[in-house]
């Protein structure tokens, strides 16, 4: 921003003008509320989420899973989850 200071002389005429650039530091609330506005979907604080949640068990493995990828699930599973595991080969068998 660019602050301009006149001098004034007797006659009340400029007699000189001084022009200095001055840091004015952000205002966050301001921003924010710029933000919620402007960018609704990405900056609101309420979001809404969709979810179909059928009733019964957990899902079911399709019948024609290979074995390569469920050795590939279940790899994932061991390093993200161990606590599943405790030392079982394979999550459902015993």
């Amino acid at each position: 921003m660019q602050e301009r200071h006149v001098e004034l002389g007797p006659d009340q005429k400029p007699k000189k003008i001084t022009v200095m650039d001055r840091h004015v530091p952000g205002n966050v609330a301001a921003e924010i509320f710029w933000l919620k506005n402007r960018m609704r979907e990405r900056w609101r604080d309420i979001r809404q989420i969709e979810a179909n949640v059928q009733q019964g068990g957990p899902p079911q493995l399709p019948e024609d899973i290979s074995e390569e990828d469920l050795e590939v699930v279940t790899s994932n599973l061991k390093l993200l989850m161990p606590e599943l595991f405790d030392g079982k080969e394979r999550a459902g068998k015993n």
